[in-house]
This record gives structure tokens, C-alpha cells and sequence, in this order.
């Protein structure tokens, strides 16, 4: 209470003042209450406030309760019992809890278990991977940590794919293999590992059985198709596809049998039993190309009848698109399918082509082989629907240890305007490169054309080359001839006439003073006469009639070299130079000196001196001899104007190496002048004649007396010492 102006008044409910207060406000709430002074409140159950005063009341720990109210001190809060636990502020034994794994009023041990929701289940075959939720249901653990385990304790073989597992959740989750049907038992056990800190120890329970089965339902069949088939009517005997499929093919009534499908399967091994048929549909392609079919047989032989010619008298051909189904007898019963999905077989029908046309070889340049050719003859018709659409080139060597066979494929579009020319390797020359041609469209190849070129080289160097100089028979010119012997090799390696038919021409190369001529002669030629033709200053030109001359001079060496050249100059060049050969350029003699006649009995004894260049300049040539010539006539020649016409002069020749520069003249005319000269003479011809003498000679003549006197008279005897006595008469 508190006392005011003598007055005591007494302090509100629940509350309480100290002694001597004066006033209201000294009022405070009780041990157990708290609030204002004004309106003071038990603590609530589960609460106590052991002071006085306004403060809040405190709550009871956690795990605690207090069913009293107003309660003033922290004994009031009694511990939750056994393995339980309550929120702080709790006012009463029912707010504890058991902890996880403990149950009961007590708060003992959980015992664990759980319920299996769908013990038996049934799924369609090829179901695959599949997850069933909430198998298991009303699970009891003693803690959050638990597991499933599942056993397999009898299966059809084959059935599943990996072991079945169940999630904490409660899931199934299995593999149904491909294609198979039966059933199988599994067993589910919960697995609990417990907790050694709370005092729970693990715990299995189970296994729980659960059936599954799984049912049959038809699958559709299944085959590989030939998806591409080629028929070409040009072969007589049977067709190709070039892609595998082979048949059979009846000109006469136009048959076709081939294989179109394999590994034809009605479903799993559990469907053998089914039979499956074939339906065909054509979705595109040409019309009126087969009169029958086609159609597949169960066992995948397509079947069908060509419809032969058509109205240009060619064969039909076209490409044909089918579609393809397989049925089984299976039916569709739980959804199941007994169709295949559709697969499409191309059917073409072609003729190959025919040879290329106009195919040739001609060597070029670098030891390559140009290949030309056309494209084969063809219809509008057949080249419109099936062109060319390459060319197969291959090439082979005759000669021994040539490479081996080599084939490219060209493609009709490298042929512009249906002309085509591909370069390929040629071989060594003398060995025959061999190249075949064929076409190609999509019904196969052609014939092979095939054709050979022999490979030609330069032609080897000419042999033997000589060198001889000389004089015309005739007119005495000179003239230097050289031989040889032909190449004994033109270039394509065979010899013989044959082979230098294939020259085309040679080329005589002279050389004097570094000066160089050449001249052209014909490739069949193994001769060549040069004229020469002599200067007053001792130089000589030397040339082939028509051609320019070489320059030279006496006694200079003129060297003299052949090479030929075949009918593929252009291409292989020139051939090697022969090996030159050399030749001094001799000219005729200079004149005879000093000469001189002496009477002798019955002839005139000739002397002279060597002429002091015998043709190379000097005196070294070798001279063949001398010409000593006795005329009647001042000019030694037969005109009329001579004295005496048909025997104008006495020619005598003397050897060159004789070692005698005389000579003598005998047979005279007697009573005669005569005039006498000398030439020197070598191998191109006599020199000129230099100053001669003149000799007149008074010959006795006989002298005729008459018969009635015979006497005997001698002619004149002025001479009688060098030609002796007249004739007697």
C-alpha cells in the first residue's frame, strides 16, 4: 500500500509496494505476474518470473515442461521423459515428442517396417526402361537414413537388363530387354544403418515379394532391302546392279529374278513362327517398263517381266520407284504391329553404251601420249535418259619391266562438246604404250577400244663418217665427198630399213677457220658431194648445190659432222652428233718450174721442177703425178685452126712418188713443131700448166725413086742423130 496526505490506499491486484511508499507508482508486480502495477498477470503455463517488478515472464528450456501457473521459480520445469524432446515454453507432458526412432508413451525403441503397395504388375514387351512409383508405402525407421535392396529370385532368361533398384522414395526402376516376354519374382527388404550416438542399432526388414509380367505383343517384321537395281538390257546373258544384287535375266520372254531382300524376320525369336509377305507400290518413275510385277516372294526374290522394245525398236529403259512393306500374321492385339515401315527400292532399266569413236594416239612433248576420242554413237533417246558418265582410260606398257597397269576414270564433263583428250605417262622409247577406252553410264561399261603407239626417241648419231676430197670425172671440178653409215637407231628402237624409213632428214655441219656451215640432206641419205670452188687468193667456198657456201682455205682443217632427225623433230628434237671427222682443204697444184726438152734417139726426154705447192699451200701435199702432154698446136687443143686436125697431143703421166721429175715423149709426128708443157696432179685434179717449151723436129722421110733406077736414097740427115735414117725405098 502507500499513504498519501495521511491516507493509506491499497496497491492493485498481484502487486505490492514497499513500506513507507507515497505514492502509487511504488507499486510493483509479484513473483510470478508481470504487466504494469495497474494489471498484473500470472505467468502462463510453461513460464516463471522469480522477481517483482514489470519484466516478462521466462520461458521453460527446451525439452522441459511446467503445467503450473504463476509459477515463480525454474524447478517448476519438469525434463520431457524418456527419448523425447518439447519447444521451449512447453506447459505440459504432452508437448514432448519422441525423437525419430523412438514411439510410445515412454518414448522407447521404433520398431522398423514398411508395406509393399503394388505386389503385383504387369508391362508390355519392349516396354524399355521403366520407373513405378510408390511400390512401397507406410515405412517405419528410427532415423531418416534408410534404404531398399532388391532381389531376383526367378526370371525368364533374358527377360530384364540389369538389376531392378527401388529409391528411398518408394520408385521401381527396371530395364525390360528388347523383344522379350515372361515374368519374374523380386524381393524388396528396407535396410536401416541405426544411430550409435542416439543408441539405435540398424535393422533389416523384409524381403517383401513383388510379381512382375511381362506380356507379348507383336512387333513388326523386318528385311534389308536392295535399294538400288540395275538392269541392263544390253548384256545377253544376265544383268548387273553394280551394287551387289545379282540375277538372272531371260532375253526371250524378258524375265527378271533377282534378289531383293534378306535377313527377312517376322519379329523376336518368340515370332518365328509368323509368316510374312511383301507389298509393292510404285510411287515415281517411268510407266510401261514391265508388263508383270514386279512382286516379292516371302522369301525376297523380286519377280517381275520386262516389256521388252518400244515403238522405235529400241528397248525401253527408264527408272522405276517402288515402295516395299513387309506383313506379318502377327496382328495388332495390345497395340502390337505386324507392318514394316515402308523402304523404296530404284529400279533402272538402261543399256550400256557402245565404243568411243574416232580414238587416236600421238605422242607429244616430255614422253607424254595424247589420247583422243569422242563419245560413243548414241540415240537421242538413250543419251537423253542415260548419258555417258565417264570414261575409263587404261594404260600398260609392252616393253619388258614396264610398270604396271594404271587406270584412271575421266569424267564426261572433261570432254567439251563430246571431245575428249587426256594426256597420260608415255614409256621408254622403243616400247609401245597400250591404252583402252571404254564408256561408262550407269548401266556399266562399254567394249574396250584399244590402240598402241610405239614411243619414239631422237635417232642415234650416224656412224663412220669419212671425209674424201676429189675431182669431177668430167668436168674436172672439185669436189669433197662425205660418206657415212645411217643411225643404226631412228628412234623407236626397232633398226633396220624399217626403222630409217622414219627419218625425216640429216644435217651435214662443216667447220674451217670458226666459220660453220650446215646443210640439209635427205633422212635416207648416206652421201653428200660438196663443191668447191677456188679463189685466185687460195681461199676455197665450200657448199651443197642451192645452199649457202663455207669459207676456207688451203690447208686449213675442215672438220665434218652429221646428226638426223625423225619424222617427230618437233617433239623429241634432234639426235646426237656423229663423232667429226677431219680433212685438210687441198687445193690443185701450183705450177711445174724449170721446164726443159732434150732430143734423144726415137723420143724427146722432158724435165722439170716440182711445183712449190702440191694443194695445201705448200709443199706438203702428196701429188698423185704429172701430166707431160706434146701437141701439135700452141693451144694443145684439136681446133682447126691447129696444124694438123685428130691427133693433136701426146698425154704421159708419171707417178707421183716415182722420185724422177723426167719424162719421155715418144711418137711423135715426125718433120713436126711440137709444143710441150707439164702439169702436177693430186687428188682434186691437175694443177695449171706453167711456161713449156717449143721443139720443132725434122723427122727423115722416105723418098720414092723411079723403077727404072733403082737406087737407094737416104732423106735429109740433118736429124739423123736423134731419129736415125729414112725408110729405104
Amino acid at each position: 500500500s502507500w499513504c498519501l496526505a495521511g491516507e493509506k490506499t491499497v496497491c492493485p491486484a498481484n502487486s505490492t509496494s514497499p513500506e513507507g511508499s507515497g505514492s502509487r507508482d511504488a507499486c510493483q508486480c509479484l513473483s510470478g505476474f508481470s504487466g504494469a502495477s495497474s494489471s498484473c498477470s500470472a505467468c502462463h503455463p510453461g513460464s516463471y518470473k522469480p522477481s517483482l517488478g514489470s519484466a516478462d515472464c521466462s520461458l521453460c528450456g527446451a525439452g522441459t515442461f511446467s503445467p503450473r501457473v504463476g509459477a515463480m521459480l525454474n524447478s517448476s520445469c519438469q525434463a520431457c521423459p524418456g527419448a523425447s524432446t518439447s519447444p521451449p515454453g512447453s506447459g505440459a507432458a504432452a508437448n514432448c515428442t519422441c525423437d525419430p526412432g523412438f514411439s510410445g508413451s515412454a518414448c522407447g525403441p521404433t520398431p522398423v517396417s514398411f508395406s509393399v503397395t503394388k505386389p503385383d504388375f504387369v508391362l508390355l514387351e519392349d516396354a524399355g526402361t521403366v520407373v513405378i512409383s510408390d511400390v512401397t508405402g507406410l515405412v517405419s525407421s528410427r532415423t531418416s537414413f534408410y534404404s531398399f535392396s532388391v532381389t531376383v529370385d526367378s526370371v525368364t532368361a533374358g527377360l530384364l537388363m540389369g538389376a531392378p533398384v527401388v529409391s528411398s522414395d518408394g520408385a521401381l526402376t527396371l530395364t525390360v530387354a528388347a523383344d522379350a516376354s515372361g515374368g519374374a519374382m523380386l524381393g524388396v527388404t528396407l535396410h536401416e544403418p541405426g544411430d550409435a550416438a542416439a543408441g539405435i542399432t540398424a535393422e533389416d526388414f523384409g524381403p517383401l515379394p513383388l510379381s512382375l509380367t511381362i506380356s507379348d505383343v507383336n512387333d513388326p517384321p523386318s528385311f534389308v532391302l536392295n535399294t538400288s537395281l540395275l538392269i541392263t538390257t544390253l548384256h545377253p546373258f544376265g544383268f548387273f546392279d553394280g551394287r551387289g544384287a545379282v540375277g538372272h535375266f531371260e532375253p526371250s520372254m524378258h524375265s527378271v529374278s533377282v534378289r531383293g531382300a534378306a535377313f527377312i524376320l517376322p519379329g523376336p525369336e518368340a515370332e518365328a513362327g509368323q509368316r510374312v509377305s511383301f507389298e509393292l507400290a510404285q510411287v515415281s518413275g517411268a510407266t510401261g517398263l514391265v508388263n508383270n510385277g514386279p512382286m516379292m516372294t516371302e522369301d525376297g526374290l523380286l519377280l517381275m517381266q520386262l516389256a521388252g522394245t518400244g515403238d522405235n525398236g529400241e528397248d525401253r529403259s527408264g527408272e522405276m520407284v517402288f515402295s516395299v512393306v513387309a506383313v506379318d500374321d502377327g496382328g495388332t492385339a495390345e497395340g502390337g504391329q505386324d507392318r514394316s515401315a515402308p523402304q523404296q527400292i530404284s529400279i533402272v532399266v538402261a543399256k550400256r553404251p557402245g565404243a568411243v569413236q574416232s580414238m587416236r594416239l600421238q605422242q607429244t612433248g616430255g614422253g607424254m601420249v595424247l589420247i583422243t576420242f569422242s563419245h560413243p554413237h548414241t540415240t537421242a533417246s538413250s543419251a537423253l535418259v542415260y548419258p555417258v558418265l565417264s570414261f575409263t582410260i587404261t594404260t600398260s606398257a609392252s616393253s619388258e619391266g614396264a610398270s604396271a597397269a594404271s587406270t584412271i576414270s575421266v569424267p564426261a564433263s572433261a570432254c567439251p562438246a563430246g571431245l575428249c583428250a587426256i594426256t597420260t605417262p608415255g614409256v621408254a622409247a622403243g616400247s609401245v604404250r597400250i591404252v583402252s577406252v571404254s564408256a561408262k553410264n550407269i548401266a556399266g561399261g562399254s567394249v574396250e577400244l584399244e590402240l598402241g603407239v610405239r614411243m619414239v626417241g631422237p635417232p642415234a648419231a650416224p656412224r663412220n663418217v669419212t671425209a674424201t676430197q676429189g675431182s669431177h670425172p668430167l668436168t674436172g671440178t672439185t669436189q669433197v665427198h662425205v660418206r657415212w653409215v645411217l643411225p643404226a637407231d631412228a628412234g623407236d628402237g626397232l633398226g633396220g630399213a624399217a626403222d630409217r624409213a622414219l627419218l625425216e632428214r640429216q644435217l651435214l655441219e662443216v667447220s674451217c677457220l670458226g666459220a660453220t656451215a650446215q646443210w640439209n640432206v635427205s633422212g635416207s641419205a648416206d652421201a653428200a658431194t660438196l663443191l668447191a670452188t677456188w679463189t685466185g687468193d687460195d681461199s676455197l667456198e665450200l657448199g651443197l648445190a642451192g645452199q649457202p657456201a663455207l669459207l676456207c682455205a688451203a690447208g686449213e682443217q675442215l672438220s665434218f659432222r652429221i646428226r638426223a632427225y625423225n619424222m617427230l623433230e618437233s617433239v623429241v628434237g634432234a639426235g646426237a652428233w656423229s663423232a667429226p671427222v677431219g680433212e685438210r682443204a687441198l687445193g690443185v697444184p701450183s705450177e711445174v718450174r724449170e721446164v726443159v726438152a732434150e732430143e734423144r734417139e726415137g723420143d724427146v726426154l722432158v724435165r722439170w721442177a716440182a711445183p712449190l705447192d702440191s694443194g695445201y699451200g705448200d709443199a706438203t701435199a702428196t701429188l698423185a703425178g704429172y701430166y707431160v702432154e706434146a701437141s701439135l698446136c700452141a693451144t694443145f687443143s684439136d681446133s682447126v685452126e691447129c696444124e694438123t686436125s685428130g691427133h693433136t697431143f701426146t698425154l704421159v703421166e708419171v707417178e707421183g712418188d716415182s722420185g724422177e721429175l723426167s719424162a719421155p715423149v715418144a711418137n711423135l709426128a715426125p718433120a713436126k713443131r711440137h709444143h710441150l708443157r707439164v702439169r702436177a696432179l693430186n687428188q682434186v685434179g691437175a694443177g695449171a700448166a706453167g711456161a713449156g717449151v717449143r721443139q720443132g723436129f725434122k723427122v727423115p722421110v722416105v723418098t720414092v725413086a723411079p723403077a727404072s733406077f733403082p737406087v737407094w736414097i737416104a732423106s735429109s740427115p740433118e736429124y739423123l742423130h736423134v731419129w736415125g735414117a729414112g725408110a729405104w725405098q
